[in-house]
C-alpha cells in the first residue's frame, strides 16, 4: 500500500504491562512462565523489567528484526517505540532486540538482508 501510516520520528506505540524488578521477573519465569512458549518482556533502565504476560498491549507482538522500521526509547518505567522511517499501512512493526540479554543466543529469522543471523 502506499498509504503512510507514520513517518521518521514519530511516536508508535508504547510497550506496556507490570513494571516489576529483574528478580522478580526471574521468578515468574521459574515459577509462573516455565510452560509458555513466549516471553513478553521488555528490560528498562534501572534493573527493571516491563512484564507483559498478564497487562501487556499489542506492542508484546512487535517482533525483531536486523533492520528494524522502529527503535525504543527507554526509562526506568517506559518503553516506547518510534518510527525510524516511513512506516506504511499494514507494514509489521519491528524492533532490533539486539542489546536483550538474549544477544548472540538466539538464533535470528527475521529475513533482512543484512541479517546478523543471530539475536
Amino acid at each position: 500500500s502506499d498509504c503512510v501510516f507514520c513517518d521518521t520520528g514519530t511516536f508508535v506505540v508504547e510497550y506496556c504491562g507490570e513494571v516489576v524488578s529483574e528478580g522478580e521477573f526471574r521468578r515468574r519465569m521459574v515459577e509462573d512462565y516455565a510452560h509458555e512458549r513466549h516471553h513478553y518482556c521488555l528490560n528498562l533502565d534501572g534493573g527493571m523489567v516491563i512484564d507483559g504476560y498478564r497487562m501487556g498491549n499489542l506492542c508484546r507482538f512487535v517482533n525483531h528484526s536486523c533492520e528494524p522500521n522502529t527503535f525504543t526509547r527507554l526509562t526506568q518505567a517506559r518503553a516506547e517505540f518510534y518510527a525510524l522511517r516511513r512506516i506504511r499501512v499494514g507494514e509489521e512493526l519491528t524492533v532490533d532486540y539486539g542489546e536483550s540479554h538474549h544477544e548472540g543466543k538466539l538464533r535470528c529469522r527475521c529475513g533482512a538482508k543484512r541479517c546478523r543471523g543471530w539475536i
